[in-house]
């Protein structure tokens, strides 16, 4: 929900203030004046009196003016100066990395009301980028050990007196394991720099064509597999960046694939209906609620049978990718 920005209030309160102020202190001289200058002027001497009274009337108005203003300013810049100080010690505290602290949003409908919204909002955001960077490096940390141990584990046993055989299975265990930490490293270097860039270099290609390419491309792992094919493309055309959107396009095939038993059947639509729509499907076992909530988080895998396929970065990549696009994606089971 979009919160009400307020403007202007402050400088309107000074206004008044300084409104108030001018006609309170008139008529507070109106009725002061007379009664001080009568009182003093028993004391002054007749040819005196005279210029005694309009320094009265001329001096007491500039000093009771000077007076409300003082006291004005002293009553009503408490409570602001109190709000502005607040948010300093809300700053201080986040830049010492505590990114739970928040500021009152008492309702004065200011400047500095919409200033402490604001710097909720920052807070809020920064708490929540907190923990997905520790959620990050805990998962990395994760992905990256199992891995090692595993390549630590069989160098181990390469040392030993070991048959052709048994040598030839741990080189390839290795082998395996040596690439799931290639394609790991590859795909946080890949989300790093989609993170930092935007799309600067886009053509114009036949998206019909490259989708074509992809599915030549992965024509080994779906013909291992006796996978059936269903590919239903209108021509079209579009503009965007070309690299990148093939990169989409392989990991939601891909995936597809991954997921699909053997005989199964994967479709591949494109229609074009004033917006571009690909939609890639299979007759795979499904995704749960959960699984559909979390597909886009980084090193997420709802199916555990195909972990040692894959570090759960595709979709977070695929989704990064679409985003930039200004395009939207979905998934249902």
């Amino acid at each position: 929900m979009m919160r009400p920005r307020y403007r202007y209030h402050i400088r309107w309160k000074i206004a008044l203030w300084g409104m108030m102020i001018v006609v309170i202190s008139m008529i507070f001289s109106w009725y002061i004046n007379p009664l001080i200058g009568d009182a003093l002027a028993n004391y002054i001497n007749t040819p005196e009196r005279g210029r005694f009274l309009l320094w009265i009337n001329q001096g007491l108005n500039t000093v009771i003016f000077f007076a409300f203003v003082l006291l004005l300013v002293i009553f009503t810049s408490k409570t602001m100066v109190k709000r502005v100080l607040d948010l300093s010690t809300a700053a201080k505290e986040i830049a010492r990395g505590n990114f739970s602290v928040r500021v009152s949003e008492a309702d004065h409908h200011d400047e500095i009301y919409q200033l402490a919204l604001d710097f909720n909002i920052m807070a809020e955001q920064l708490q929540r980028n907190e923990y997905m960077r520790k959620d990050f490096i805990s998962s990395v940390s994760h992905e990256i050990k199992t891995p090692l141990s595993i390549i630590n584990g069989y160098a181990d046993l390469l040392k030993e007196d070991l048959s052709p055989m048994e040598r030839k299975e741990y080189v390839e265990i290795i082998s395996r394991e040596s690439r799931r930490l290639l394609r790991l490293s590859q795909n946080m270097l890949q989300i790093s720099k989609l993170d930092s860039t935007c799309i600067n270099e886009q053509t114009v290609f036949r998206l019909d064509e490259q989708l074509r390419q992809v599915i030549l491309l992965l024509e080994p792992r779906w013909s291992a597999k006796h996978l059936e094919l269903d590919v239903d493309m209108d021509e079209c055309t579009c503009m965007g960046n070309e690299e990148l959107l093939m990169q989409v396009w392989v990991n939601l095939l891909d995936n597809a694939i991954k997921f699909t038993e053997s005989y199964g059947c994967v479709s591949v639509c494109l229609r074009e209906r004033g917006l571009l729509k690909v939609t890639v499907s299979d007759n795979g076992p499904g995704m749960d609620q959960e699984t559909q909530d979390r597909i886009y988080e980084q090193f997420y895998q709802g199916d555990r049978s195909h972990v040692k396929e894959g570090a759960g970065l595709g979709m977070a990549i695929v989704r990064r990718i679409v985003d930039m696009h200004q395009g939207s994606i979905s998934i249902r089971s």
